[in-house]
């Protein structure tokens, strides 16, 4: 192959970096890091903001976690209260209509939420996507994406959200404050399923 020109090589440098991003990043994951990114969304001052971490448990052993919004109140950090509205299906397939309460810092009222959530199990990747049916924000919606790895013992875990609440202050601090929050989702999944 013959790189002399200047756009073949360029894009040769290019597709080897985009490849040594990615094993950098898996490698960080597989240490045990917490990789939080955002992403711009068309139409909306707030970022979709996505979380990635490794937990040393097997899919089907998170998966019950973040299917069982009721429970959520003492799963994840800063709900305050949870409860499932309605549901339908089982572990592998299935809607859930969940209300959330999520804890804000003084001087900020709570945030309420009500979104429908499907969830949908093939082989070895599991998925849940929700999104906003009312609430206190102009726009909710995410997924969470379990994914088998080391033969089935530990789980590559991809949480999105794009969360836009209605709330009176600059979107950079509550884009600042849902990113820093972020992680902790992923510390309290690992402590859930600890053996």
């Amino acid at each position: 192959m013959n790189c002399k020109h200047p756009i073949s090589v360029a894009i040769l440098g290019l597709a080897l970096n985009a490849l040594g991003a990615d094993k950098t990043e898996n490698e960080r994951l597989l240490a045990g890091e917490i990789i939080v990114t955002t992403q711009k969304i068309e139409g909306s001052a707030m970022p979709q903001a996505t979380v990635r971490a490794v937990i040393d448990a097997a899919p089907d052993a998170v998966w019950p976690i973040l299917i069982d919004c009721a429970n959520y109140k003492t799963t994840m950090p800063r709900i305050l209260e949870s409860e499932a509205l309605t549901k339908t299906g089982d572990l592998q397939k299935g809607v859930t209509t969940c209300k959330v309460t999520a804890d804000m810092p003084f001087p900020l009222a709570d945030l309420v939420s009500t979104t429908e959530a499907v969830h949908h199990v093939d082989g070895g990747r599991y998925e849940r996507t929700w999104s906003l049916i009312k609430g206190d924000y102009k726009r909710v919606n995410g997924s969470w994406v379990l994914e088998s790895i080391d033969d089935g013992k530990r789980t590559m875990a991809t949480y999105k959200l794009h969360a836009e609440p209605n709330l009176a202050l600059p979107d950079v601090i509550l884009s600042g404050a849902q990113q820093s929050a972020l992680p902790k989702v992923m510390q309290r999944l690992r402590e859930q399923t600890k053996k």
